[in-house]
């Protein structure tokens, strides 16, 4: 038997619920098309709506020869473009392969840092080893 009225009331209260909340969004109608109605847009004559659709067109009209301009100056660009991207490909070139000879070159003086420091030591043994005998 509980069940049974706990479930009535369940369902009385989801009623109500809805009721309220038609009867509100009702009322938020209401006053929404009190302070916002739409007198303003219903007084606009046919003519003036043309009017303001003429000037549309025209700031349109207008704003599609600058885009077209504008699409005529790129395209007068493109071949310099193409041009400075050939230069700065060649350069990247040039910069790799001088980046490659100061590789080489760094290789190179590091074996030639390592002979020389063989010869030194060579001649502090020899140095020590002459200086040691003449000593003793």
């Amino acid at each position: 038997m509980k069940m049974d009225f706990l479930n009535i009331w369940k369902i009385l209260l989801e009623r109500l619920f809805i009721r309220f909340f038609f009867l509100e969004f009702f009322f938020f109608l209401n006053e929404f098309e009190q302070t916002h109605s739409n007198e303003p847009y219903k007084q606009k004559s046919i003519e003036d709506i043309g009017k303001k659709v003429d000037t549309l067109n025209e700031e349109r009209s207008e704003k599609l020869n600058r885009v077209k301009i504008v699409e005529k100056e790129k395209d007068g660009l493109e071949s310099k473009r193409a041009e400075a991207i050939d230069y700065l490909k060649k350069e990247n070139y040039l910069v790799l392969e001088r980046a490659k000879l100061f590789q080489v070159a760094v290789h190179e003086s590091k074996i030639g840092a390592t002979e020389t420091e063989e010869n030194l030591v060579f001649f502090f043994f020899f140095f020590f080893f002459f200086f040691c005998l003449n000593n003793h």
